[in-house]
């Protein structure tokens, strides 16, 4: 029997933010550019999307071990104008935490405890010399498993 793992997590919050209106972009072969699961040297069309792991706690007790990921989904849009960029930024304030609302257990993937958008921090940041506005989302995702499955 396998265990949600981080990656699993990973995709299933991927998902959710599939549903968020207006964000998925595909280049002409339909490859998915603006949803990354690493920090991008360059930065090919905005909005993008790019998660990281923050940090996680492991505790075990008795015969289970419950994993408590705290995981970065960085949202990264073109900044060349104050206002238009704080235009752009504003729907997604309350879009990215609805899309994972809309099903915290992530396809079913959490079978114990629920995921969650639990804290945001705007700012800025550089990616291959050029400066975007940003904001950065925090997700909380318990995963429980049997002691010693792996997890």
């Amino acid at each position: 029997m396998s265990y949600v793992s981080y990656a699993d997590v990973v995709d299933g919050l991927h998902e959710r933010f599939l549903t968020i209106a207006g964000f998925p972009a595909y280049n002409e072969e339909g490859v998915l550019i603006n949803l990354l699961r690493y920090e991008p040297a360059v930065i090919h069309h905005t909005p993008t999307i790019y998660t990281l792991l923050d940090g996680f706690e492991r505790n075990a007790s008795g015969q289970l071990t419950a994993m408590h990921y705290r995981i970065l989904h960085r949202l990264v849009i073109q900044w060349q104008d104050n206002e238009q960029a704080e235009l752009a930024l504003m729907p997604f304030v309350h879009r990215v935490p609805a899309a994972v609302d809309a099903d915290q257990t992530l396809g079913g993937r959490i079978t114990m405890g629920l995921a969650r958008i639990s804290s945001g921090q705007s700012g800025f940041v550089i990616i291959s010399n050029t400066k975007y506005r940003c904001l950065d989302f925090f997700s909380t995702v318990p995963t429980k498993a049997p002691f010693q499955s792996g997890i």
